[in-house]
C-alpha cells in the first residue's frame, strides 16, 4: 500500500466524491430521455463531459501517487473505455434517439462499470 500525505487522502475523497456527482448525473440524464418535466437533461450532460475532462487531469495525478501499484494503474487505464465510449457522441448530440441509445447503452454502463473498479482500488485510501 502506497504511503500517502493527507493532502492525497483529501484529494482522492474529493476524487471520489466527484465520480459520485457524476453518476447522479447521468441519472438525471437517463432520466430525462423518458420524463419530459426533466428539461436540463442536456445542460447535465454536458456538464457530465466538464466532469470526464476534470477526471482525466486527477487521474494523471493518481497515477503519479500509484505508479507502482497495478492493480490501482489498471483500473485508472480503464478510463480509458470511458473516454472512447464517450467519444462515439461526437456528432450525435442533437439527435435525441441516437444519444439517447449512447448514453443508456455504452456511456453510462461504461463510466458505472469504470467508477466501481476504481473505487474499490481507492477503498484503502478513501476517508468515507
Amino acid at each position: 500500500m502506497a504511503k500517502l500525505e493527507e493532502k492525497h487522502y483529501s484529494m482522492i475523497t474529493q476524487y471520489t466524491g466527484l465520480l459520485d456527482t457524476m453518476e447522479e448525473a447521468f441519472d438525471y440524464v437517463l432520466e430525462s430521455f423518458t420524463d419530459f418535466q426533466r428539461t436540463e437533461g442536456d445542460r447535465v450532460l454536458i456538464d457530465i463531459f466538464a466532469g470526464l475532462e476534470e477526471v482525466a487531469k486527477a487521474n494523471l495525478q493518481l497515477t503519479d501517487l500509484f505508479q507502482d501499484e497495478t492493480s490501482i494503474m489498471n483500473a485508472l487505464n480503464g478510463f480509458d473505455t470511458v473516454v472512447e465510449k464517450a467519444g462515439l457522441l461526437e456528432g450525435s448530440f442533437s439527435d435525441p434517439s441516437k444519444k439517447a441509445e449512447l448514453v443508456k447503452n455504452h456511456i453510462f454502463p461504461a463510466f458505472s462499470a469504470w467508477k466501481s473498479a476504481i473505487r474499490e482500488e481507492l477503498k484503502p485510501y478513501s476517508q468515507i
